[in-house]
Order: C-alpha cells, then structure tokens, then sequence
C-alpha cells in the first residue's frame, strides 16, 4: 500500500494519521511545468494585441481571463500567492 502510494513511509503515516497530504513526487514539477506554459501563452496573446492584432479583443480577453483562472487554480495547489 505504501508503496503504491509513491510516498515515503514518514509521509505515508503522516497522511493517513493526520489527512495532511503532500505532492506525489513529480506533481510539483508538472504543476510548474504548466505554470511555465500559461506565462508563454499570455505573453504571446500580449505580443498579439499589442501587434495591433484585430481579429477579436473580445476574444483575446475571453482567453486571458481563462490562463489567470489556470493560474490561480495551480498557484493555490503548489501553495503559492498569486
């Protein structure tokens, strides 16, 4: 059982005495990984709209509003501030 979980035994203990659970090992890098990839996305819209790009300011803003709802949303899961 402890050893399907990927933790350590202290960690293992730690979660099923005290329901405090950690990242799996990788998770935090994976969760970066993504952080990482919304900053690019965004910096490309950024690059876009100050391009002059007319296509749908509308539609620029509708997918900046959901890469700060992803941002959120992996920021309080690594327990960090915004």
């Amino acid at each position: 059982m402890v050893e399907s979980s990927g933790l350590s035994v202290n960690a293992f203990l730690n979660e099923a005495v005290f329901g405090k659970s950690r990242h799996r090992p990788g998770e935090y890098k994976i969760l970066a990984q993504i952080l990482a990839a919304c900053a690019r996305i965004a910096d490309q819209l950024r690059e876009f709209k100050l391009a002059g790009a007319e296509h749908s300011s509308l539609a620029f803003e509708a997918m900046a509003d959901e890469l700060r709802l992803i941002r959120t949303i992996l920021m309080t899961r690594m327990g960090r501030r915004s």
